[in-house]
């Protein structure tokens, strides 16, 4: 068995955290608290119709403007929230989740030095093809060329990756995938990945792999790859001058 394997008889290993269809089943408190995220949406929604309406009587054209802009943004949250809830349910109650993906490992405060190892990435990387091995998944996304077909090791994507796993399974801990993963205080990069998202997932870990092994480098070695760097849950961050984002700073 390869140092990448995560075959099924490793699985077994893993403590069953998904064994009910019980709300409190799969991630800890996910489905508590996505419940109450989209409640949340709708709260807002009503409150930002409300205004909008007053204004009406009231304000100026500006200010009514401005809370329709705000109304259409968190309408918008919310039917992606949604598209991702549905995304995690798609598998979270029928597979056994890692122990290593149920606890927030560190915090790394820079986001430039949280790269994810060649091992961490292999290991990320068999959980998702186990999953689609074993769990039939189909792109709901309207906007994924592959809407229709089911998702498998072959052809999921980054996109797909981002949606159906690192954001709900960093969902409990509001983190990035690599502060779950690790244990160090930091994760600095030996080597910045620049990639299509587009890409075969598959693909991109076997180039990272055959580079890994050409370099004759230990599993150890950190790439910085964004979706596993950034905290999806957060990219505040990634806005403002260029050269202050975590991408210049990685590289």
């Amino acid at each position: 068995m390869g140092a990448h394997d995560l075959s099924h008889h490793r699985f077994h290993r893993i403590r069953a955290v998904l064994k009910s269809n019980s709300p409190g089943a799969g991630l800890g408190f996910y489905p508590t608290d996505s419940e109450r995220k989209v409640l949340n949406f709708a709260r807002e929604c009503k409150k930002l119709n409300e205004q909008i309406a007053a204004t009406s009587v009231c304000c100026d054209a500006g200010v009514k403007s401005k809370l329709v802009k705000r109304l259409e943004q968190v309408e918008r949250d919310k039917a992606r929230w949604i598209y991702l809830e549905k995304c995690h349910e798609a598998w979270y109650r029928r597979v056994a989740l890692p122990e290593i993906y149920e606890e927030r490992g560190t915090t790394i405060a820079d986001t430039a030095k949280r790269g994810i190892t060649n091992q961490q990435l292999n290991q990320a990387s068999d959980f998702v093809n186990w999953v689609l091995t074993d769990v039939e998944i189909v792109e709901t996304s309207e906007f994924s060329p592959l809407r229709g077909k089911r998702l498998t090791p072959d052809n999921v994507s980054m996109y797909s990756v981002h949606d159906y796993f690192v954001f709900p399974i960093t969902l409990p801990h509001l983190c990035s995938f690599v502060e779950l993963v690790s244990t160090a205080e930091a994760q600095r990069p030996k080597w910045f990945v620049s990639h299509a998202w587009s890409t075969p997932f598959a693909q991109t870990v076997s180039m990272l792999n055959f580079h890994n092994q050409m370099r004759d480098l230990p599993p150890t070695t950190p790439y910085w790859i964004c979706t596993f760097a950034n905290n999806q849950h957060e990219l505040g961050e990634l806005g403002g001058e260029i050269l202050e984002t975590p991408f210049a700073r990685a590289i």
